[in-house]
This record gives structure tokens, C-alpha cells and sequence, in this order.
């Protein structure tokens, strides 16, 4: 909760990426279920419930099924002892059906646009910000936010039971990071490029990992002498005392992207005229700088006009929270796109 993702993600007040950051880690644990010795007791039930909670996540973020496969990636190449690949890989196939027959229509409108991965799609091309979990300015986004990569990789070496998960997971958060990078540069192609869909596999991978260390910090800190062992330990344990410490001060004094006092000057004589009229509202800004101000929410696309400008289109309060999912695609967004 602490994570520069997830500060991020309530200073910004993004749905789709809160979707996303609420839903991973759940459908990580439940898709490793899938690859285990023996599988979920109960199939059916499994690949009806996680089809349901793909279906809920992708409703306010489509991307969800580039975080899901990125997810199942490792957990295939390097499943549980004694597991099944290709019945994890069948189960998940399945659910994925599933989530596809519950939001029908909707998935006719994803896959129009190319997989709907610009809907969310928000990250500056700065690794370290990156590194530390922040796809842009927010509370979090300081120097401080690398406790939670830092503790990972100190914890990882205190992992005994768990070897395959905190590896698995190690992996997971080094590639996630580096693909929100590409995906953020533009290095990815538009299928793929949604550095929140690569985040936010990254930061619930690096909170594991460090759960796991600790459940096995204490039972080796006793066994072993006094040594190297002990002081890992204690740099650990002050990693996360200082950045948890600190991450929760910074987010006590506020500076939120979003609010009463963040809208743009001229938005209330906007959101004022023609009473009753219905209109839309054309939001441009220059590309690669992130969301609009507050309520402009997410760009829907760019265009080259000379320079590179993004451009999104809302209601007069606003984006509305019933179409936070809509990948921003067809022939009005092209004509517009035209006229840009």
C-alpha cells in the first residue's frame, strides 16, 4: 500500500489502474493454484471464479490480460514441483473464455482496438522513477520509494521453503520493471504498451518476496553465528522500518494530482455553459507528459501534427466512471484524429 505504484495510483484517483493493482495480486496466487501438484480440488469452480474476476478487472482495465499472461509466463517456464504445465495453461485458457463470455460486447470493442491497452496506459520513460515502482510524479515518487526494491533483494536471500516463488517472483520484478521502461519509451509495440500492465506484477512480486523472507528471517538469525547472516537481517529490518516510516509521512502531506484545487482555471466556466446541453469537451497536451489535469483523466491517442500531440475527449464533468474502460477506438475517433 506503501509502494510508489500504489501512491501513485491514489494521488492520480485512476480506476483502471487501481483495478489492476487491487486485482494481481489475488489472480497471482490463484494462477500458480492452477500449475500446483494435483491442481485446484475443485476445476470447474476454479476456472469459473478467476474467468468472473478477469471479467471484473478487464471491465475497468483491458490491459489486464497483458498483467495476466505476464504473470502465468514465469509460473509456466518454472512451475511448482510436481505440477502440470499443460493443465495449468488448460485451466487458464479456460478462465480466460470465461471472462470473455461475461463482458461479450465489451471484448468486441477491445480487440477493435488492438487489445485496449492504451486505456490506463500512463508511465513516464524514467527508470529510476521506474525502478522504484512510481510511473510518474506523485507522493511516493522519490528517492525513498527504492525500499521496496532494495528489501526484495535482501529478503530474497533469506527465503528457505519458498525458493521457486521468491525466484519466480524475483524474475518477474526485474522483467516487469524493464518492460514498463520499453513500454513507456515506445520501444514495445502498441499491443503491449501499458507499463501499469508490467508494474503492477512487479510491486505485488517484490511485497512477496520480502513477506517470504521475513517468515523465514528469525529461525535463521538464531541458528546461525554472529556474522554477515545477522547484519543482512538488520539491514533489512531498516529498510523497511525507515521507507515504510517514511512513505507514510510523505503520504500524510498530501500533494495529490487530484482535487477541488487541481482542475484547470477555466473548467468551471466549461462545466457551466449551455445548462442542459449536451456537449464534449477536446483535451490536448503534449505527448509523453502523462494524464491531463484533473478531470481529463487518461489520453485516448496522439497524433503527429508537426509535433506529437495527445488528445482526449470527456463529458462536461468530466471523464464519466461508466466508460473509464471504453478504449477511445472507431470511426470518430479517427476523424477526429484527422482533423488534429
Amino acid at each position: 500500500a506503501l509502494s510508489g505504484l500504489a501512491l501513485w495510483v491514489a494521488s492520480e484517483g485512476s480506476l483502471p489502474a487501481l483495478a489492476v493493482l487491487v486485482a494481481m495480486p489475488w489472480l497471482t496466487v490463484r494462477i500458480a493454484g492452477a500449475f500446483r501438484r494435483g491442481g485446484p480440488a475443485r476445476p470447474l469452480r476454479w476456472v469459473v471464479g478467476t474467468g468472473v474476476a478477469l471479467a471484473i478487472a478487464g471491465s475497468f482495465f483491458p490491459a489486464i490480460w497483458v498483467a495476466s499472461a505476464f504473470a502465468v509466463l514465469p509460473i509456466a517456464l518454472m512451475p511448482p514441483q510436481g505440477g502440470s504445465r499443460v493443465r495449468g495453461l488448460l485451466l487458464v485458457a479456460g478462465a480466460a473464455a470465461t471472462a470473455a463470455v461475461l463482458v461479450f460486447p465489451f471484448v468486441l470493442e477491445v480487440v477493435r482496438a488492438g487489445g485496449g491497452t492504451r486505456v490506463g496506459a500512463a508511465g513516464l520513460p524514467d527508470f529510476p522513477g521506474l525502478v522504484g515502482l512510481s510511473p510518474g510524479p506523485s507522493p511516493g515518487a522519490w528517492a525513498v520509494a527504492l525500499f521496496l526494491p532494495v528489501a526484495g533483494v535482501l529478503a530474497y536471500g533469506f527465503v528457505e521453503r519458498e525458493r521457486r516463488w521468491a525466484g519466480r517472483a524475483l524474475v518477474t520484478a526485474a522483467a516487469g520493471v524493464l518492460l514498463a521502461w520499453l513500454a513507456a519509451a515506445g520501444y514495445l509495440p502498441p499491443l503491449l504498451s501499458n507499463p501499469i500492465a508490467f508494474l503492477a506484477p512487479a510491486a505485488f512480486s517484490l511485497s512477496m518476496i520480502v513477506g517470504l523472507g521475513l517468515g523465514s528471517l528469525v529461525p535463521q538469525v538464531r541458528r546461525a553465528a554472529f556474522g554477515g547472516r545477522q547484519v543482512l537481517a538488520a539491514a533489512l529490518v531498516a529498510t523497511l522500518v525507515v521507507g515504510l516510516g517514511l512513505q507514510y509521512l510523505r503520504a500524510l502531506g498530501g500533494g495529490w494530482a487530484v482535487g477541488a484545487g487541481r482542475i484547470p482555471p477555466a473548467w468551471p466556466v466549461v462545466a457551466s455553459a449551455d445548462p442542459g446541453e449536451p456537449f464534449r469537451v477536446l483535451w490536448l497536451g503534449a505527448a509523453g507528459r502523462g494524464r491531463f489535469q484533473p478531470p481529463g483523466g487518461d489520453p485516448q491517442g496522439a497524433v503527429d501534427a508537426g509535433v506529437r500531440v495527445s488528445y482526449g475527449v470527456t463529458g462536461r464533468a468530466g471523464r464519466s466512471a461508466l466508460s473509464v474502460g471504453l478504449p477511445g477506438e472507431g470511426p470518430v475517433y479517427d476523424r477526429l484524429e484527422e482533423a488534429l
